[in-house]
């Protein structure tokens, strides 16, 4: 008797949901999606074996790899015309530590950790890649990942008493973010939460007023506004 009952209502449940357009559990099987690749390329015949950072640029792509020598790669697959340039080590048109790579306006921005300094990117001809010393950065701010925003900086790294910043056009702290708190972090000093959060990660919206901060050890997620 009761599985008549389950099979009744399942019925009708059926039956409402095959004339019902407006159903929530319809809409999502309403329309087939499928992803398929329109092309692979492989790298591996550009000498670029480790990438760790793509920017496209006009109808090239730029991108880091992570080794010594030859850094960076600009590639156009459609000629197959390629510029390697920059290497590792503390001379000139030389980085260390790269942890920020993104397009600002009409410059293609690193940030080296460890010189604590903001370079530019540019190509010099079609052979070589340069790069120009833009800015270099409070070294007690210790900022180890940077995004450019509106009027700004905003910073991620290993501060003293707060997890996010917001940094002028000239390094001058103008407004920060706290610790995300928990159960398991609240009785911990702010230099204990600091080595837990060092690690995020930061995509800023195109428009540059509004980010997304993920802190990568405890799988953390912050929705941002700058205003």
């Amino acid at each position: 008797m009761k599985l008549l009952k389950f099979l009744s209502v399942f019925c009708v449940m059926l039956y409402s949901c095959n004339n019902s357009s407006n159903d929530p559990v319809l809409s999502v099987f309403k329309d087939e999606v499928t992803l398929s690749p329109t092309k692979i390329i492989s790298l591996e015949k550009y000498d670029v074996l480790k990438p760790v950072d793509i920017l496209k640029i006009n109808e090239d792509y730029l991108i880091r790899d992570d080794k010594t020598y030859d850094l960076f790669t600009k590639i156009n697959f459609t000629t197959n015309m390629t510029v390697k340039g920059i290497n590792k080590g503390n001379g000139p048109n030389e980085v260390n530590l790269i942890t920020s790579m993104e397009q600002y306006e009409d410059n293609i921005l690193i940030y080296d950790t460890s010189k604590r300094k903001i370079f530019t990117i540019y190509f010099e001809n079609d052979s070589s890649i340069a790069l120009k010393e833009k800015q270099t950065l409070n070294t007690q701010n210790r900022s180890s990942i940077i995004n450019y925003v509106n009027y700004g900086l905003i910073s991620s790294g290993m501060f003293k008493d707060f997890w996010i910043g917001f940094f002028d056009e000239y390094d001058k702290l103008k407004s920060s973010i706290d610790f995300p708190t928990f159960k398991e972090t609240q009785n911990l000093r702010d230099i204990q939460k600091s080595i837990i959060f060092v690690n995020t990660l930061i995509a800023v919206h195109p428009q540059k007023n509004k980010f997304v901060a993920a802190a990568m050890k405890c799988g953390v997620l912050s929705f941002c506004e700058v205003t």
